[in-house]
């Protein structure tokens, strides 16, 4: 079987999507998963690593693409003023989670020979990584639903 994106033991190839967000989560979580056998310390540590490192790139490619004129949030900042304050935090926080996102991948670097701990502590850390992107992007959609619904009439 092959990594779900770079080759490895987990899977099916599979290719970005096109939510960047969505991979980002996907590969975090995926690095959460990797197996760990103590036989093979350097293998788990090889595909963590990789999976790290697609997310920390996709999320990357998330935050280009939200800074492109047409994309749904600047388009939002130029037409709803009021919603100005939240786009401004959402935008903020791409800085934050690209900063976690470096860390996570450089201790991922740092790693040589991990043992059970440091494989759980890197699995956690993966994981809550990857719940702060699922919430960044509740927030987003948020602002973008809010942005339309009133724009339709509602709220």
């Amino acid at each position: 079987m092959q990594d779900s994106v770079l080759g490895g033991p987990l899977g099916p190839a599979r290719l970005p999507t096109l939510d960047p967000l969505a991979d980002a989560r996907r590969l975090l979580r995926q690095a959460a998963r990797v197996p760990y056998s103590a036989a093979r310390p350097q293998a788990w540590a090889t595909a963590f690593r990789r999976n790290a490192v697609a997310a920390r790139a996709a999320l990357a490619r998330h935050v280009r693409r939200t800074q492109e004129s047409d994309a749904p949030l600047p388009q939002l900042d130029r037409e709803e003023p009021r919603l100005h304050a939240q786009i401004a935090r959402t935008v903020e926080a791409h800085e934050e989670l690209l900063v976690r996102t470096r860390a996570l991948v450089r201790e991922a670097e740092a790693l040589r020979r991990p043992d059970v701990w440091e494989m759980v502590t890197m699995g956690e850390k993966a994981m809550l990584l990857a719940e702060q992107l699922e919430r960044h992007k509740s927030r987003e959609l948020a602002i973008v639903y809010e942005g339309h619904n009133r724009d339709l009439g509602g709220g």
